[in-house]
């Protein structure tokens, strides 16, 4: 969002609830796509650790939304919009999960390596098994469509 007053009318609208979701397009683009310029890079941040990490410094810190807010925003409507069987921890639900550490945060928005690390995600767990554990791939083989209900 190219303009403060857009930027400041987004905040306010999550603020007040008129927004329920923040959603990007996770698409892993390459620290050399992203460098050719406004124009011809292409569309989108790196996906949901930097969404996660922006979310958390700029909304969260920033006194926008609580941290249940901004989850709730990025996980638990999504899923209630796209009909999906998501977006919440319970006895019988599939354990996809994204344990996200705030102290972890960086000032990063491109990482070459899809393997490295991302900002702020500490775990992820798919199916209820570890795809990330300390920051080291367990299993990059773990993601799978979710069709709606």
């Amino acid at each position: 969002l190219r303009s403060k007053a857009d930027r400041d009318a987004v905040r306010q609208g999550l603020k007040e609830g008129i927004l329920d979701v923040i959603s990007t397009d996770h698409a892993p683009h390459t620290a050399e796509e992203k460098a050719g310029g406004f124009v011809s890079a292409p569309f989108g941040i790196v996906g949901l650790e930097t969404a996660a990490a922006l979310g958390y410094t700029e909304l969260v810190l920033g006194g926008v939304l609580t941290l249940n807010g901004l989850v709730e925003k990025m996980s638990v409507n999504p899923a209630k919009v796209l009909g999906i069987d998501r977006g919440d921890i319970s006895v019988g639900k599939a354990a996809d999960v994204v344990i996200f550490d705030p102290g972890t945060v960086e000032d990063r928005a491109t990482f070459a390596d899809p393997l490295v690390p991302p900002a702020g995600i500490a775990h992820v767990i798919l199916g209820g098994r570890p795809a990330l554990r300390d920051g080291l791939v367990m299993d990059d083989r773990l993601g799978r469509s979710v069709r709606r209900e």
